[in-house]
């Protein structure tokens, strides 16, 4: 974090920043159906099973443990296309994220803050 830290002339850092910020509703669709009618949005669907577990509560150790600690420390992502820059202690809801996408040898970053809908 200390190198994208560097590269802004602030004394504070870009999650510091981005925590601050007020909370701006998307002016993206509001709703898949939306999407799906709206010539300016491309809607992509994935499904995928990665895992089983026995119905009732979690297993101490098994699949549905495994996935939450994989997405609150963003382990699901390929790093080399997508990294996230993020404060490991901050609960993930409500957490300051910043996204850095690759792609065609391109490096964007994003800023985003983890909320429900």
């Amino acid at each position: 974090m200390s190198k994208l830290s560097r590269s802004r002339m602030s004394s504070s850092s870009p999650l510091e920043e981005l925590a601050h910020l007020p909370h701006c509703p998307s002016s993206g669709p509001v709703s898949d159906e939306a999407a799906a009618t709206d010539p300016a949005w491309h809607h992509y669907y994935s499904e995928a099973l990665i895992a089983r577990e026995a119905p009732g509560p979690p297993v101490s150790g098994a699949a549905f443990e495994q996935a939450r600690v994989a997405i609150t420390n963003y382990q699901f992502s390929d790093p080399n296309a997508v990294r996230a820059y993020f404060e490991r202690t901050v609960p993930p809801e409500g957490r300051p994220m910043l996204l850095e996408l690759k792609v065609l040898g391109l490096h964007v970053l994003c800023g985003v803050v983890v909320r429900r809908p």
